[in-house]
């Protein structure tokens, strides 16, 4: 029983307010008349409330290891190339373009070589496009473009602006296969990253966020990009590009022994 401590009333357990004045029942001070303690019950630890609270640990844990490896930018110094780097780069392009230009049925073909250091000293020299908004934009700072075995990596180092609120440097990742496909340079894709976040290829194809971002970082390249489309195939190995262009004569005879 619960004793109303106005009026001295005898109250069920479970009452709130007394059935005699209409008191309201603490029920923190007032003791059962039979001087038994009410003991609250204390929430347990069932195995489904581990579990839930286990997978909140664990996503919370990866929400923060994702956010820590965005936000690590490596130390990506700007190409600084030499006059005779820059001079090397501008006449293979200008003589890339001569030969695609006055190509003739009775030309066989051509092979041009262009190394690592000669694309990142052309790209460089051209300046990247640095498009702002109000909103959220990454402005570029530095690009580094890397040779492997097949592939071409574009290792970008970037300022990610929200409006003029935030600011803070970003590194973007874009590796991809080059090839000449119906006349048009292709770039597919098969590896990326933010920061040291790597991009599952399934969500890399589907979205086409940075494939559309480095499009536009690299716009004023879309001439050069018409020029390599036309060539009959790209090879990259680790420190050189090598360009072939073969016309069709060429390419009907058979290939020697």
């Amino acid at each position: 029983m619960l004793i109303c401590p106005q009026c001295g009333y005898k109250n069920e357990l479970g009452s709130i307010f007394c059935h005699q004045c209409g008191a309201k029942l603490d029920l923190e001070k007032i003791k059962p008349a039979n001087g038994v303690k009410i003991v609250r019950r204390k929430g347990r630890w069932t195995a489904q409330r581990v579990v839930v609270r286990m997978a909140w640990i664990v996503i919370l844990a990866l929400l923060a290891w994702g956010i820590y490896s965005i936000c690590q930018t490596p130390d990506l110094q700007p190409v600084r190339p030499t006059n005779a780097e820059l001079l090397a780069a501008d006449n293979k392009r200008l003589a890339l373009e001569q030969m695609i230009l006055q190509k003739k049925a009775n030309v066989d073909g051509f092979t041009m070589k262009v190394t690592a250091r000669e694309i990142n000293a052309y790209i460089n020299s051209l300046g990247l496009e640095k498009r702002t908004s109000g909103g959220f934009a990454v402005v570029p700072i530095s690009l580094r473009v890397e040779l492997g075995d097949g592939t071409v990596t574009l290792n970008l180092l970037g300022e990610a602006r929200l409006g003029s609120s935030l600011s803070r440097k970003i590194f973007l990742s874009y590796t991809g296969v080059p090839t000449t496909e119906r006349g048009s340079l292709e770039f597919r894709p098969v590896a990326a990253a933010i920061g040291q976040l790597p991009i599952p290829q399934s969500i890399l194809r589907s979205t086409g966020f940075l494939q559309g971002y480095f499009g536009r970082v690299l716009g004023k390249l879309d001439h050069e990009k018409s020029l390599l489309g036309q060539l009959t195939f790209i090879k990259v190995n680790p420190d050189h590009v090598l360009l072939r262009y073969q016309s069709k004569s060429d390419a009907a005879k058979p290939a020697a022994r």
